[in-house]
């Protein structure tokens, strides 16, 4: 299973070196799709499936969980500098793990967000890099 970040923009393109933004298609199969159509009513502004170059975002989270559990704060990683930037320009986003999009939590705050992901990837001390989050504007 694989952790997924989905984003709804009309300017596909970060600071980050490596971030690939693939469009999400309609296609009922596909899981993209179903969770765009659940978590971005509003169709008007395209959806993305955000990610590494040749990656899915596993490789993100696991350094930054790597990072936590090492004492470094989750916005000194490349995960933290990708969603302080996507926070900042007002974009919507969101993280979910494998299938599981439905009910994702929505912190009120950036200090919100990254203290529910910073949970999340610290949890257990052990392999864990499932990351929910619902990310709409602070508000």
């Amino acid at each position: 299973m694989t952790q997924h970040m989905l984003i709804q923009t009309a300017n596909p393109t970060c600071s980050l070196d490596d971030i690939v933004f693939t469009p999400v298609g309609t296609d009922p199969d596909c899981v993209f799709a179903r969770a765009a159509v659940v978590l971005f009513p509003d169709r008007s502004i395209p959806i993305w499936k955000l990610s590494p170059r040749g990656a899915e975002m596993d490789p993100l989270a696991d350094q930054a969980r790597n990072s936590i559990l090492d004492g470094v704060g989750l916005r000194q990683t490349v995960l933290g500098a990708l969603l302080h930037e996507l926070v900042a320009r007002g974009e919507l986003f969101c993280l979910f793990w494998a299938l599981d999009f439905a009910d994702l939590p929505r912190p009120d705050s950036e200090a919100d967000l990254f203290e529910l992901l910073t949970e999340q990837l610290s949890s257990d001390r052990s392999w864990n890099w499932e990351l929910y989050a619902w990310w709409g504007g602070s508000g």
